[in-house]
């Protein structure tokens, strides 16, 4: 940083050049896809007993008549997603800390209960599906000899793993990779016996079929997916450090997180935030973007390359990109 003596505007007064100085996000197919992770997280997560089991159902008994609740949800649940990414990647924080601040903590226990509870019903509803198609491919199609419950510890321990490692890179191409199949799949179904255009309006015809309310509730707490699963979303992009969560740690380490009248009491002579680039990096790149934002200062990057360093680290066989 570069200290020079010169007026700030008042704690309160938004220094607006530097929030200027942030670029908006790539928003071309590739740069979409890139930051597709936690989306793509969060809508595998929702595929579970609401679209492989419910549905079926209710369309098996009721045919069309519940149409309605697909757009009910949808539109209810829809910010409360959007709430959840928005404020952790405002804030670097995810839902779970903000719930921790209210009175007694009592959001933090009603999600270790709802969770308590999904974990053991819903993750082992899961498992022994997923278990159940490997089974069908490995040992009826293929004629290996592995139990369904060989299958459903393989999946479980594999899955652990990856957690634990943090390798949620491989998730995230994993769950891409799978996602579409299974868009490809549905689609293709679907093409094969399209619904007839006569039956969309039950989307907007509300109907209450009897013996339906079950269904009906079914619908309306699990589609697209339990909203606690915005909770999971959020602690996804906070450890994939995105936006301000790179730089959380650093604020909170100067108490300016708690405390914002002290950006002032640190940096009231700085003017800007010089970001020296040895070699290119668009996320540290973003996050130092960031930081200036969240410091009230200008953002000036200046590339320094290697120098004589270059020359050592290519005899030592490190590769080194020029900025």
């Amino acid at each position: 940083m570069s200290p020079e003596p010169k007026s700030r505007p008042a704690p309160d007064t938004p220094n607006e050049s530097a929030f200027t100085d942030l670029e908006m996000p790539d928003m071309s197919l590739r740069g979409l896809l890139g930051h597709f992770g936690p989306g793509v997280i969060l809508m595998m997560t929702g595929i579970g007993t609401s679209h492989l089991v419910t549905a079926p159902t209710a369309g098996g008994r009721f045919g069309y008549a519940l149409l309605w609740c697909l757009p009910l949800a949808y539109i209810f649940k829809y910010y409360g997603f959007e709430m959840a990414f928005r404020f952790t990647n405002a804030t670097g924080k995810s839902m779970i800390e903000a719930y921790s601040t209210a009175w007694r903590k009592w959001p933090l226990w009603y999600v270790l209960v709802t969770t308590i509870i999904q974990c053991a019903l819903g993750q082992a509803g899961r498992l022994i599906a997923a278990a159940a198609v490997l089974y069908y491919v490995g040992t009826e199609a293929m004629g290996l000899p592995i139990s369904l419950t060989v299958y459903g510890l393989i999946l479980a321990v594999v899955s652990v793993a990856i957690i634990l490692r943090g390798r949620y890179k491989a998730v995230e191409v994993s769950a891409k990779i799978l996602a579409a199949i299974l868009v490809v799949s549905t689609l293709a179904v679907y093409l094969a016996e399209p619904a007839p255009l006569a039956e969309m309006g039950h989307f907007f015809l509300v109907e209450i079929p009897e013996g339906s309310w079950l269904i009906i509730a079914a619908f309306l707490g699990l589609l697209p997916t339990g909203i606690d699963v915005s909770l999971q979303a959020s602690e996804w992009g906070k450890a994939k450090k995105k936006g301000m969560s790179r730089i959380r740690e650093q604020l909170e380490g100067l108490g300016i997180a708690e405390h914002p009248q002290l950006r002032d009491a640190y940096f009231g002579n700085y003017t800007r935030v010089v970001h020296l680039v040895q070699e290119p990096d668009d996320e540290l790149e973003t996050a130092a973007r960031h930081a200036a934002a969240s410091l009230g200062l200008r953002y000036e990057r200046l590339v320094c390359g290697f120098g004589g360093l270059a020359t050592s680290l290519q005899a030592m066989r490190i590769p080194v990109r020029a900025a």
